[in-house]
């Protein structure tokens, strides 16, 4: 690989050597002949054919068949420079014949045992006959998974007259030059290798050469039993002696990554899919790690990397989409990412485990990925002053192998939220210490306080729910609720206040009134609101004192706050308080009979109207609170309504007079000529149009006085002689928002008469009742 570098985990130099002598059954690829009674091979439109194969009879075959196209990426394509060679599909041909079953039973016990399959596990079916001319070959390719649990292709050659055409097959650092001629008529040549292995054809030298081609698929009935190694009991005990020092040393890597020989799509990894030496080296690492007390599961290992191109690599400088690039080198890497995904269990489980990242001195065997190539590239165009950038992405199969009691800490290395799903699902499982996991997870969550990301709280307040123990949950309540409350945990918040009680309940939700009520007050209020249904005496008592500290709090949830998100794991800036959560706060007071606290924070709302705005904020709460019996009699009530009616009233007691000249208020604090200019023409009551010509920076520096300062103006860019002029015209903008304002102002009215205090009160607002009936007509 000629960009990242792996570190890998040289100290496990042991275990690595342990490993590598593992016995290996079979091998990539078997190659064999037979002697034996020819098939009745039935071709559609030809007939049946004699073995050997005469010149006839090919050309006749010929005739019927297709030119054999090969695949790039998801294309398939015919060019004879790649593959030059006819094919006719096994729908069109039929393979019969006295002795054939037990022939084609022997070809295919012994392409199962050199592939290092279990016995009687493979099924071969007919995919295409290929008829190769002279001249013909297929250069250097891998096989697609054609059919579902497809591990390997079968190649058989019929008997004809030829030479040359040898089936070349490549594996990692290996390769062979399989003979694949027949030429006696009770002659069968047959090669098998696993489909991820790179192959050839080589060029048909005399002759034809006639081939069968199968692939091989696993059976769906063994597929669900994992393939069993030879025994290697002394491997097995020197492996887990050497897990267990690991596993017992709290310096180590917390987890280690066996890269495995062979490839495997992110859909077709599996344990019972794995390829001889990884089916082999898998079954003797699984139960080294059930004895060493240690997880273990296959999964995708990714590496993406983004750095600057080494320009001497590429053929052809300039061209960005010329397939030259592909063999670009990368210079200096300035950016990559490494981790781990799509998990698979031995027992074929699928958990979803997330992306758990690839830390330092974890992956073994060394140097296995010295000289891997990447699966994709691509070549970033330098823009501006930007330079060129190579972006690589390499996929590798692994074992992943970690302690059992280190299990969270490799949870937790994905994210909080991945640890938390994994906690959940150990709850009830024989063995797990639930207790211990949650307590543990507790400090995890505080140990990476500083995240960026917040990891979200309804989950752990979920699991701490089902755990059923009220101490750590106070305790993460206590540790991590109360400082990064947000709101979203309302839901499951409830569950654990009924776990911990209502005098604990009580307690928490007064203290995280006080610390979160400045912040998030509409989210602590609909929580209040939440916790008020909670039926028992108790509750009702201790919700009190929730409550009473919100309206104690109150003042400093109306004072307007800048954005002062200090630190990155606060998940937004202070919240404004809306409708709801008024109507939601007077709602709850008067339910606990917090009367005079309720009075005494309507004042609050009135010392504050840029954030409670009289005439929306107020008028909409009121409404909610209508459906309180009895609170419309109320003092606090009353002062509410008559702070909505003064402000619809003071602003909207008459409707607005239309503009009478095209004077534009301009707030224009630039002092240089030309906004010097534009002032002048804001002022002037008579002119409607002003052109401005000027240069293109001076055209933008007069739109952005216009657009910031909200002026009733609009503008166009006039493309006639030079300079172009910014020719800008006055509207009534200013005066159509105010209409707008007003009608929405009399609809509120009419509400607010709607919602008039009653009892006692209804006298004392008389007076603006009158009036809101004289405005809203």
């Amino acid at each position: 690989m000629t960009g990242f570098e792996i570190d890998y985990a040289r100290d496990q130099k042991r275990l690595e050597e342990i490993l590598l002598a593992i016995d290996r059954p079979g091998d990539f690829h078997v190659h064999g002949r037979t002697f034996a009674p020819m098939p009745r091979l039935d071709v559609a439109d030809v007939g049946v054919l004699a073995f050997p194969v005469s010149g006839l009879q090919i050309r006749a075959l010929i005739e019927v068949a297709e030119q054999a196209p090969y695949g790039k990426g998801t294309q398939t394509l015919v060019d004879r420079s790649v593959r030059d060679c006819w094919q006719i599909d096994a729908s069109r041909f039929h393979i019969d014949g006295g002795g054939w079953p037990e022939t084609f039973e022997g070809i295919l016990e012994a392409v199962t045992a050199g592939l290092g399959c279990p016995s009687g596990s493979l099924i071969a079916e007919p995919y295409k006959l290929l008829i190769y001319e002279t001249g013909g070959f297929f250069a250097a390719h891998r096989d697609t998974e054609k059919a579902d649990g497809m591990v390997g292709t079968l190649s058989i050659s019929l008997p004809t007259e030829g030479a040359g055409g040898e089936l070349v097959v490549r594996h990692r650092d290996r390769e062979v030059s399989l003979d694949m001629n027949a030429s006696d008529p009770s002659e069968l040549a047959y090669a098998a290798f696993y489909a991820d292995c790179a192959h050839e054809t080589r060029p048909v030298r005399e002759g034809c050469r006639l081939s069968l081609v199968f692939n091989l698929r696993l059976r769906p009935g063994d597929r669900k039993t994992p393939r069993h190694a030879p025994d290697h009991s002394d491997q097995i005990q020197n492996l887990t002696e050497q897990l267990i020092r690991w596993r017992d040393d709290e310096s180590g890597p917390d987890k280690l990554v066996w890269l495995l020989e062979h490839d495997y799509s992110e859909a077709g990894l599996s344990w019972d899919l794995l390829k001889n030496a990884d089916s082999a080296l898998a079954g003797v690492l699984k139960k080294a790690a059930d004895q060493a007390d240690c997880e273990i599961h296959a999964a995708i290992l990714h590496i993406e990397e983004e750095g600057s191109p080494d320009y001497d690599s590429i053929s052809h400088y300039g061209d960005w989409h010329d397939d030259d690039f592909e063999g670009a080198e990368i210079d200096e890497i300035f950016d990559a990412h490494h981790w781990l995904d799509t998990w698979n269990g031995p027992d074929s489980t699928q958990p979803d485990l997330g992306k758990i990242p690839l830390r330092p001195e974890e992956t073994l065997p060394v140097g296995a990925l010295a000289d891997a190539e990447p699966d994709e590239q691509w070549i970033n165009e330098a823009t501006g002053n930007a330079g060129a950038t190579v972006e690589r992405a390499y996929r590798h199969a692994a074992l992943v192998l970690w302690p059992r009691c280190r299990a969270l800490q490799v949870m937790a290395g994905a994210s909080i939220d991945t640890a938390v799903a994994w906690v959940a699902q150990q709850l009830g499982r024989k063995g797990a210490d639930a207790g211990e996991l949650v307590n543990q997870l507790i400090d995890l969550w505080n140990s990476v306080s500083q995240d960026r990301r917040e990891p979200e709280q309804a989950p752990m307040l979920d699991l701490l729910a089902a755990h059923g123990d009220d101490a750590p949950a106070l305790r993460f309540l206590s540790e991590v609720v109360l400082s990064r409350y947000d709101g979203t945990e309302n839901k499951s918040l409830l569950p654990v206040l009924r776990l911990i009680g209502a005098e604990a309940g009580g307690e928490f939700l007064a203290e995280l009134v006080e610390a979160q009520m400045p912040r998030r007050a509409n989210a602590i209020l609909a929580l209040l609101l939440k916790a008020g249904r909670l039926r028992h005496f108790k509750w009702r008592t201790t919700l009190r004192k929730g409550i009473a500290a919100a309206l104690a709090a109150l003042p400093e949830a109306l004072r307007p706050r800048p954005n002062d998100r200090m630190f990155v794991w606060q998940p937004a800036p202070p919240e404004t308080i809306d409708q709801d959560g008024l109507a939601n706060l007077f709602a709850l007071a008067w339910r606990c009979g917090l009367l005079a606290e309720a009075e005494a924070a309507t004042a609050a709302v009135a010392a504050h109207p840029k954030v409670a705005t009289p005439q929306r904020h107020l008028p909409a709460a009121l409404d909610a609170l209508s459906s309180e019996k009895g609170i419309s009699g109320s003092a606090a009530y009353l002062a509410l309504w008559r702070r909505a009616a003064e402000s619809l009233l003071a602003r909207s007691a008459m409707p607005p007079e239309a503009p009478a000249d095209w004077v534009v208020a301009a707030g224009i604090s630039c002092d240089c000529e030309l906004c010097d200019q534009l002032k002048a023409f804001c002022a002037d009551p008579v002119a409607e149009v002003r052109r401005f010509p000027v240069r293109q920076d001076l055209r933008s520096h007069l739109r952005h006085q216009i657009t910031d300062n909200r002026l009733d103006m609009d503008y166009i860019t006039e493309r006639r002689g030079r300079p172009y002029s910014l020719v800008c015209t006055k509207n009534r903008a200013s005066h159509e928002r105010r209409r707008k304002e007003y009608a929405e102002d009399v609809s509120w009215m009419q509400a607010l008469i709607r919602l008039a205090p009653e009892g006692e009160s209804a006298e004392a607002v008389a007076t603006e009742l009158r009036q809101l009936e004289a405005s809203s007509r």
